[in-house]
């Protein structure tokens, strides 16, 4: 019985590696005219699902960003999402990849990881941009990669490791899970190193307005940074996830004055845009800081 397993094993692994090659395929890469300090941040969102396919997954990410004038620097996308290349394993059907997902992540997670992270590689250098993705994980884990055209910056557990500080092109980002979103000493401490945009990734299954506002939204207000929320949503390892994605910034440098250059809605997938300007934002937050300071100078006088 074991020596059966193993040569199934080795037969869906030997299938799987077949189904997770890039060879042959080409994307037009994605024209570039951003300034300095001025990012164009696209996020995608929408429910978990698998694809059969290294060329189904990036094909289906191509589809979704194609259709649009909007130029991108930055392209994020859902937690867990690499999790999604277990349609690769033959024999397997839809419903039983998500309720069972977890013992076959666990069983093929070094292929599966492996394959993913070079497709991603492949594919960031092709569009000739940076990638923020969910990687191949458990119900328990939730890690995160970085690409810049063809380079892995970072790969992390972020349920686990600490936050570090990722340089990319005139610009510096930090990844955070949800509750490291709602440590204001730790942000202001990135900050100070000169941290201004923030990427917070979520498995919370059934998100609320309130709950929306606890992390990056009241970051954004309190200390004047932009936040990237991806959130999962759909069914996943036997669990459905509600969650909400949003763009959201200090609330005078957005168009409706609420706090958000973009938000998806609760059902539904969503593609949202935003441009992140760096120095509009240092502008303003030294413009808030006069304006801080000068109204405790006033409020001492008068006493």
């Amino acid at each position: 019985m074991e020596l059966l397993k193993r040569i199934l094993d080795g037969f869906l692994g030997y299938i799987a590696e077949r189904r997770l090659t890039i060879k042959g395929l080409k994307y037009p890469a994605i024209k570039r005219i951003t300034t300095l300090h001025r990012i164009h941040v696209c996020l995608l969102h929408f429910d978990a699902r698998i694809f059969e396919s290294s060329r189904d997954l990036l094909n289906f990410i191509y589809r979704s960003i194609r259709n649009s004038s909007f130029q991108i620097d930055l392209l994020v996308l859902p937690p867990s999402f690499g999790t999604s290349l277990l349609g690769v394993i033959p024999f397997l059907n839809k419903h039983f990849y998500f309720e069972s997902g977890t013992m076959y992540v666990e069983r093929f997670q070094e292929l599966l990881s492996e394959g993913f992270m070079n497709m991603m590689k492949w594919f960031s250098k092709e569009l000739g941009i940076t990638i923020v993705s969910g990687g191949v994980d458990t119900e328990a884990k939730m890690t995160v990669q970085v690409y810049n055209r063809g380079d892995l910056l970072y790969n992390g557990d972020i349920l686990r490791e600490k936050p570090e500080v990722i340089e990319l092109d005139g610009y510096k980002l930090v990844i955070l899970n949800e509750e490291e979103a709602k440590d204001f000493k730790m942000i202001r401490h990135f900050m100070e190193r000169g941290v201004y945009i923030y990427i917070v990734y979520s498995k919370k299954s059934n998100e609320n307005l309130w709950e929306d506002k606890l992390d990056i939204w009241a970051r954004s207000q309190s200390l004047g940074v932009y936040g990237i929320k991806s959130s999962l949503s759909g069914r996943i390892f036997g669990k459905v996830y509600r969650g909400r994605s949003a763009i959201t910034a200090p609330i005078p440098l957005t168009p409706n004055l609420d706090g958000y250059l973009a938000r998806s809605d609760l059902v539904g997938a969503a593609k949202l845009t935003a441009i992140l300007d760096i120095s509009r934002l240092v502008s303003y937050l030294k413009n808030y800081e006069n304006g801080y300071e000068r109204y405790w100078r006033l409020l001492i006088q008068r006493k």
